[in-house]
């Protein structure tokens, strides 16, 4: 396992050129930060061309739905299965405990290399192969602050939409 701290991009990134088929996801029931991260991550991945999806284990709750306008977020249910086992690179948003992915996590684990950013101390026992951690900003602040840059990872545009 590497852990990243201070928001090293450059293996993230060398995952995503590597990848084509990508998942996104974040906690059970989640809040904003994880959410605008994997949409936001979502639009960088789409520019690329990359085949990707978020799936999640909750619904979004009411008070978030404004910020997914093209609803490209999805609830799992086992319809997401075949897809989710032919997925080469996942990405976990916000997550600390990997147990919070619920049954995404159960189907990924054995088939992905996953990646987690977040702001949260991992668990010892965690599965990621990549971690991106800060502890003093949330993950959707690290994906505006830290990977836009020249060589960016994600374009001020694509954040913006």
């Amino acid at each position: 396992m590497k852990t990243l701290l201070n928001n090293n991009w450059d293996i993230l990134k060398s995952y995503v050129d590597k990848h084509n088929t990508i998942l996104l996801s974040t906690h059970i029931n989640p809040d904003g930060d994880g959410l605008g991260s994997e949409i936001a991550f979502y639009y960088y991945l789409q520019d690329l061309g990359k085949t990707c999806r978020i799936i999640n284990v909750s619904p979004v709750p009411y008070n978030y739905k404004r910020i997914d306008p093209d609803n490209v977020i999805e609830l799992y249910d086992k319809s997401c299965d075949p897809w989710l086992e032919k997925v080469e690179l996942s990405i976990i948003f916000d997550i600390g405990d990997f147990k919070r992915t619920g049954a995404v996590g159960e189907k990924i684990i054995q088939v992905s290399t996953i990646a987690c950013i977040d702001h949260h101390p991992p668990r010892k026992d965690h599965p990621f192969d990549l971690s991106i951690i800060n502890f003093t900003r949330f993950v959707l602040s690290l994906l505006i602050n830290d990977s836009i840059s020249p060589e960016s990872l994600i374009s001020p545009q694509t954040i913006a939409r």
